[in-house]
């Protein structure tokens, strides 16, 4: 997973421009039995792959195994967090979620059939999820790791950046053109104040790799609703602030809600933990705008360990129950037997 001390924003005033927001307290999600089984089972399965190989592939397996575990973590989240922006739309409110898009083909995970267990990004079913409610929704993608560095994709790269960019003016309100020089300047009126139009789509779905910049946030008006946002962790310090600064640069009247969804799992409060740390380090560099989020991550992270410790006793003390049942059954057979029976003469 990444490294929570990778280079913190340049100035977290700059990615909160409009000010620090208030989060509103986590949200802990509960996890089935199967989900956490299914977890151990990635976890021995990756296990066993890892001690057979040379390092250079213990190293491409282990960030495997995270991926795995992340995707698997944010798909149990999918149905809330559709029900939740539903219920913010029925408020007139826009909404912003954040999360990962990265599907999996199982390496350890089969099928009824014997193929590889296939799981969507999160972003990608949350979409599909809200497009069986009707909901149209605006969706940006993720470039390629390290594609920057590869000159071939450089093409694919900037089709998607222009698709991006779209999706943004989708969810934007006010107008953007685009002039000979490739910008994007706004619509302006004859008193050079910007024009305002109403956003077409309502929701956007952004991963954390693309969530900084948007400049395109910046407008205010006062007619647009509030924003709410919806953030699942991420390992990055880095990537969480800049995701909260595109709610702070909102372009919409009133206060900008914000809440992190997280679980139980293994893989959520690792990501917690490394985030916790990564903003640690940012505000010992004398960042006070991150304090109320330091404090959101801090608890939700003590509230999935205690949940996540109280299953592990329920599961031992379920455990010790089934071997004193077990023993006092071989005990209660072992008095019916006859001495006939047991070999042993009168």
């Amino acid at each position: 997973m990444e490294n929570p001390f990778e280079r913190p924003p340049a100035n977290v005033s700059a990615a909160l421009i409009n000010g620090p927001i208030p989060p509103y307290p986590g949200r802990l999600l509960p996890v089935t039995a199967e989900t956490h089984t299914a977890e151990r089972q990635l976890m021995a399965g990756y296990g066993r792959l890892i001690r057979s190989c040379d390092l250079p592939q213990q190293r491409k397996l282990k960030e495997d195994l995270a991926v795995e575990l992340n995707t698997a973590s944010d798909a149990t989240k999918v149905n809330s967090i559709l029900q939740q922006t539903l219920d913010l739309l029925s408020q007139n409110k826009k909404v912003i979620v954040t999360g990962d898009d990265l599907p999996v083909a199982s390496r350890i995970l089969k099928e009824p059939d014997g193929l590889p267990k296939e799981t969507p990004g999160f972003l990608s079913a949350l979409r599909q999820a809200l497009a069986g409610q009707g909901v149209e929704c605006s969706f940006i993608q993720a470039f390629p790791n390290h594609s920057e560095a590869i000159p071939g994709l450089a093409a694919e790269r900037a089709a998607m950046a222009s698709r991006n960019f779209k999706e943004m003016e989708r969810f934007v309100d006010g107008g953007f053109r685009k002039n000979e020089s490739a910008q994007r300047p706004e619509v302006r009126d004859r008193d050079n104040q910007p024009v305002y139009a109403p956003s077409q789509t309502k929701v956007i779905l952004l991963p954390y790799r693309q969530a900084a910049g948007w400049l395109e946030l910046n407008r205010r008006f006062l007619q647009p609703p509030e924003i709410s946002m919806i953030l699942t962790p991420t390992a990055s310090a880095d990537q969480f602030i800049q995701a909260i600064g595109r709610g702070s640069r909102r372009n919409s009247k009133g206060p900008t809600a914000v809440q992190l969804v997280a679980n139980d799992s293994c893989a959520d409060r690792h990501r917690l933990g490394q985030l916790l740390q990564g903003l640690q380090f940012i505000a010992a560099t004398g960042s006070p705008a991150v304090a109320p989020f330091l404090e959101l991550v801090a608890d939700c992270l003590d509230r999935a360990s205690a949940r996540r410790a109280a299953l592990d006793q329920r599961l031992i003390q379920l455990q010790k129950n089934q071997q004193i049942r077990s023993a006092r059954k071989f005990d209660a057979g072992q008095s019916r037997r006859s001495p006939s029976a047991s070999g042993v003469r009168p």
